[in-house]
């Protein structure tokens, strides 16, 4: 008797739990944040200082575009200056 008890909660527990993580993972909405200004910022002084050329500029800013847009569908993405408090930040690596 005691050992269907415990095998059932280990059951329900484990699809309970597998449930939630892939819950999380797949459907529930996370609230991210981007420094858009910040980058547009570092690009424009790279370029006003000659270390990047007009055309680089513009493909930092198309790969910048690209990788927002193609940030999953659960993520609602933010710039930082829309955000008041909460959410994570979301970084990113230029040598992508």
């Amino acid at each position: 008797m005691l050992k269907n008890i415990l095998v059932s909660a280990l059951v329900a527990l484990t699809i309970t739990g597998g449930g939630l993580y892939l819950y999380d993972n797949l459907y529930a909405q996370k609230v991210y944040y981007v420094d858009i200004h910040g980058f547009m910022k570092d690009v424009s002084k790279a370029y006003v200082e000659k270390k990047i050329t007009k055309s680089e500029m513009k493909a930092h800013v198309a790969r910048y575009a690209s990788w927002l847009k193609t940030q999953p569908k659960n993520r609602v993405v933010f710039a930082l200056d829309d955000v008041v408090s909460g959410g994570k930040r979301l970084e990113w690596e230029e040598n992508r």
